[in-house]
């Protein structure tokens, strides 16, 4: 018998009713490839992050484009141009679940 923890019951009862998930919530999913469903009833795919040299900001980007990142940032290249990633807000985020 599979048992689930706290942020996975969360995925299985969007369906009853909306609320945000917190930081430390979202914490379990940064550098995952996930689905995030979004307050306006959206889903997308893609990996969350928080980047260290600014830990106040959330990034999305898609699963290509976040491995795109870490590349660079592996090779000690300046990463500034996040032309790939979106600052996102946590409130807007209601359920995750990894796809790993």
């Amino acid at each position: 018998m599979q048992t689930t923890n706290k942020a996975e019951q969360r995925i299985l009862d969007t369906h009853s009713k909306v609320f945000n998930m917190t930081r430390h919530d979202l914490s379990l999913y940064y550098n995952r490839h996930c689905r995030l469903k979004l307050k306006s009833g959206k889903e997308v795919f893609g990996v969350i992050w928080e980047h260290d040299s600014d830990e106040d900001k959330l990034y999305f980007a898609s699963h290509g484009d976040h491995k795109a990142y870490r590349q660079t940032i592996a090779l000690q290249q300046p990463a500034r141009n996040h032309r790939w990633a979106q600052v996102v807000n946590a409130d807007d985020i209601i359920a995750a679940e990894s796809l790993q």
